[in-house]
């Protein structure tokens, strides 16, 4: 947003990029969770998936408004796009490399 915002068209692609993203977070963690295997799909499992989320989001709105009043609101748009970024690359990886061990999996199997 601090390099596209004060274009009309980039900050409305921006927000829509960011909405359609975040959308699909709780859904594919709560697959995974499920897919874990039948025990972490259970009552447990679903409250402790809401509280970590629930905890991680006021976790984030702390700091970040900790951070705007410190150095202002460019500064924290930066400073939570570096985790988003090093996140979206980690989340790339492991599926990349879950893909390659179903691959060998099913190429060894035949």
């Amino acid at each position: 947003m601090p390099l596209f915002g004060t274009w009309t068209l980039g900050a409305f692609l921006v927000l829509a990029l960011w909405g359609l993203a975040y959308g699909a977070v709780p859904v594919a963690l709560q697959t995974w969770l499920f897919n874990a295997g039948p025990e972490a799909a259970n009552e447990n499992g679903s409250g402790m998936f809401v509280a970590v989320f629930q905890s991680s989001i006021a976790i984030g709105s702390l700091l970040g408004a900790v951070m705007v009043d410190a150095s202002g609101t460019r500064t924290a748009m930066y400073a939570g796009a570096a985790p988003a970024t090093a996140a979206l690359a980690l989340t790339a990886l492991a599926a990349r490399r879950s893909a390659d061990r179903q691959a060998t999996t099913r190429t060894e199997g035949s």
